[in-house]
């Protein structure tokens, strides 16, 4: 997915507000857009997409076979009294 140029400049602008101040101390009006930058910055490094078709996560070979309680692997039962 190609980034826009409004993405990119607010990228850049929180990345160069960050060198001088966090965004909890800017103005509110200096912050927002700070916050969406470094939203940009992190979604544009990300090691995986987020931004796909969920359909397209679907293993291919159908659906997972339901476990049952007879084929899974249970704790064996004991039969003493309960720990205190």
């Amino acid at each position: 997915m190609a980034i826009s140029l409004r993405e990119r400049l607010l990228g850049r602008f929180a990345t160069l507000t960050n060198r001088f101040r966090v965004w909890y101390r800017l103005p509110f009006l200096l912050a927002m857009p700070t916050l969406v930058g470094q939203r940009v910055n992190m979604r544009e490094h990300n090691l995986s997409d987020t931004e796909r078709d969920p359909s397209l996560l679907k293993p291919q070979g159908g659906p997972s076979p339901r476990r049952s309680p007879i084929t899974c692997r249970c704790r064996p039962a004991t039969t003493g009294p309960l720990p205190t």
